[in-house]
């Protein structure tokens, strides 16, 4: 990544910092049961029993205001009616848009924002720098993109993002359950501010996430593979926020993961601590037999066999630059859906 776009990222890694102490001086919740460590399953648990999946209770919302309203494209304001009516794949539709569009500054998706790239294109191109010129013009084809996508959007209706995800994964809606289980409606932690994570749907997405995402792993989901490890990393996103730190977990869902996919590569970013042998064994022992149990030994493909995985999996800590996959919200659009 170029100096002038760690000039544009600079104000938010700064709030990495308040993030983090924002979250270290957060109150533990007021049921013991509903603490992170309490939300780790046991050692044997991942293939047995059952898991009560709760039921998405009606969507209530305030009304927007009129400004709002006024403001949204016909097209927004008839998915935030079909959701608000109880539509899961609208719901699936506006919570993954929310969560994409919320994930960076406004700004980045202004008109504002777009003009200076261009600029910064043409400008390159006048002095002969090809390849600053080429960088520009990528990063303004993803920043048209955004703007297309959230330009339009009310700042009102941001906060609904976890309650709209949440809907349509608890209607079954795969995507958004993925999408739901990974906390991709509420920034990454230092990612914007940090409001989100004192509100009540995030206590809401912390207790209840886990036992989401054990659900997922006893039917066989490879996608839940994934999130297991995601959650038991130290590079993810905020899934790691609903597990506690286990060197044995650790190490077994990345060998799990390392024999279901055949085209799995470990981020460079992450690289897990040595084990001492006999914790090494018994991780790949639970490995060899969550693959047999709970995949029947089946291999699978990240690129052709994942659902609703919008956000890159284990995404690189040095680089925020979201690229134009990011763009394009993670569920179907219930207009195009057959009749």
């Amino acid at each position: 990544m170029r100096r002038s776009r760690w000039a544009w990222l600079a104000p938010i890694l700064v709030l990495v910092l308040a993030a983090a102490a924002l979250w270290l001086s957060r109150e533990p919740p007021a049921n013991p049961e509903m603490s992170i460590g309490a939300a780790e399953p046991a050692r044997d648990d991942s293939t047995h029993g059952t898991t009560t999946v709760p039921v998405a209770p009606p969507v209530t919302h305030p009304p927007l205001s009129a400004e709002a309203e006024a403001r949204m494209p016909t097209a927004l304001r008839d998915l935030v009616s079909q959701a608000d009516a109880g539509n899961p794949g609208a719901a699936c539709r506006l919570g993954s848009l929310l969560a994409q569009c919320g994930l960076f500054p406004a700004h980045w998706h202004s008109e504002e924002f777009v003009a200076n790239l261009r600029k910064r294109e043409k400008s390159a191109a006048e002095r002969g720098d090809l390849a600053s010129a080429n960088e520009e013009a990528q990063s303004l084809l993803i920043a048209q993109a955004r703007l297309d996508q959230c330009g339009d959007i009310p700042d009102e209706l941001y906060p609904r993002a976890p309650a709209y995800l949440r809907q349509a994964a608890l209607a079954g809606e795969r995507q958004a359950l993925v999408q739901y289980i990974r906390g991709e409606s509420f920034p990454p932690l230092g990612m914007i501010d940090n409001h989100q994570f004192r509100s009540p749907d995030f206590d809401v997405w912390r207790a209840e996430a886990h036992d989401l995402l054990k659900a997922q792993f006893r039917d066989g989901r490879p996608e839940a593979a994934l999130m297991l490890l995601e959650a038991h990393s130290t590079a993810g996103g905020n899934l790691p926020l609903v597990t506690s730190p286990d060197p044995l977990l650790d190490h077994a869902y990345l060998l799990l993961v390392q024999r279901l996919f055949e085209d799995f590569e470990q981020p460079e970013n992450w690289s897990p601590a040595p084990l001492e042998a006999a914790i090494a064994a018994e991780a790949d022992a639970l490995a060899r037999r969550w693959h047999r149990e709970n995949f029947k030994d089946r291999k699978y493909s990240m690129r052709r066999d994942l659902t609703g995985f919008q956000r890159e999996l284990l995404h690189p800590g040095h680089s925020l630059w979201p690229g134009l996959e990011s763009t394009e919200p993670g569920c179907s659009d219930p207009s195009e859906a057959a009749p």
